[in-house]
């Protein structure tokens, strides 16, 4: 254990000691939430404090994206402003905010890089300021549209705020879906059309009713995201949203992959074929696969597009992938 500080011994000025946040919930403030993976060694946050109190020159390695899939999106917009500034108040010297370090991402990367260096320059920003720059920066990335981004990006942290989120979750786990029990008599209708503005649905709730597999939350994120393309004003932008839909797509990709693997009936799909039904309950498989293909063939041509070329810390994007598997297991 080198987190839990010595008793009877202070660093000298020349020595710089330094923590990581592996163990971490990235979902909740570091100072507030003591859910870790590990519970053999002291609290994060209490060794951090233990350690400001003996040591000038406190180093922090951070963690800002899902390392077992850096293609789907992390909810951590909401704590990374808390966090910045419970370290700076705890006399944190240096601080690196590790992303997606061995390659370009698939995820909100810039806007994140971003709002982060603005943090490192000013920790103590306050909540209106620090929205006030991500406002800022989605409207001039993503267009006219962008109001529906900031709505995504809100229904991450709705979604996920009764969770503790880690950095190698898988995404069904931070983004689930709901259970195959339900009444199909009372299943609640999707609207077909993209909202520009879809606040007044109560998704979280809906997906509570719904019992079945179905994914809430890529559907109302995939109504956002069509909102906002449909108002860009720009090629830039629609370029920047392309690049955005990667995590959208990976998303499905790991939901179908579980759908598959669960062998449901292929009704249980019809959100994402709209207009398309089975004759033949036997096909069921075959008519998933070609979902799955093509769904999976979008997403690896923008990555290779986007010159993307790790899904996930531990494996690159292979130059032959099995499109027909989910996208952490495109080399199997």
């Amino acid at each position: 254990d080198t987190r839990t500080p010595p008793v009877g011994i202070v660093p000298e000025d020349n020595v710089i000691v330094e923590l990581c946040s592996i163990e971490c919930c990235f979902s909740h403030p570091l100072e507030t939430c003591l859910a870790e993976r590990s519970t053999t060694v002291m609290k994060f946050s209490t060794a951090i404090k233990e350690w400001a109190k003996i040591c000038k020159n406190l180093y922090v390695g951070d963690y800002t994206t899902d390392f077992s899939n850096y293609l789907a999106p992390f909810p951590n917009f909401n704590v990374i402003r808390q966090n910045a500034r419970f370290f700076a108040e705890n006399n944190v010297k240096g601080l690196f905010e590790q992303g997606t370090y061995d390659t370009l991402s698939g995820e909100f990367a810039e806007l994140r890089s971003y709002l982060l260096s603005k943090l490192l320059w000013d920790p103590y920003m306050t909540e209106e300021d620090y929205n006030t720059y991500m406002c800022k920066f989605l409207q001039a990335y993503y267009g006219a549209g962008w109001r529906n981004i900031l709505s995504y990006i809100n229904l991450m942290i709705k979604t996920t705020e009764d969770s503790h989120i880690f950095i190698y979750d898988n995404v069904l786990k931070i983004y689930p879906c709901e259970d195959v029990r339900y009444d199909r008599n009372n299943k609640p209708q999707i609207p077909d059309e993209a909202y520009a503005d879809v606040e007044n649905h109560d998704w979280l709730q809906y997906s509570k009713k719904l019992r079945h597999f179905e994914n809430s939350f890529i559907e109302a994120a995939e109504i956002y995201w069509q909102a906002a393309f449909e108002l860009c004003d720009s090629d830039e932008a629609k370029a920047h949203l392309e690049k955005l839909s990667i995590q959208l797509l990976a998303c499905k990709s790991a939901f179908l992959g579980f759908v598959k693997d669960q062998g449901l009936p292929w009704t249980e799909l019809q959100f994402f074929i709209k207009d398309k039904r089975l004759e033949i309950i036997d096909e069921t498989k075959k008519q998933l696969d070609a979902v799955i293909y093509e769904n999976n063939k979008k997403l690896y041509d923008l990555l290779i597009k986007y010159n993307i070329t790790k899904i996930c810390e531990w494996t690159a994007l292979p130059s032959n992938p099995n499109l027909y598997n989910e996208v952490t297991a495109w080399n199997q």
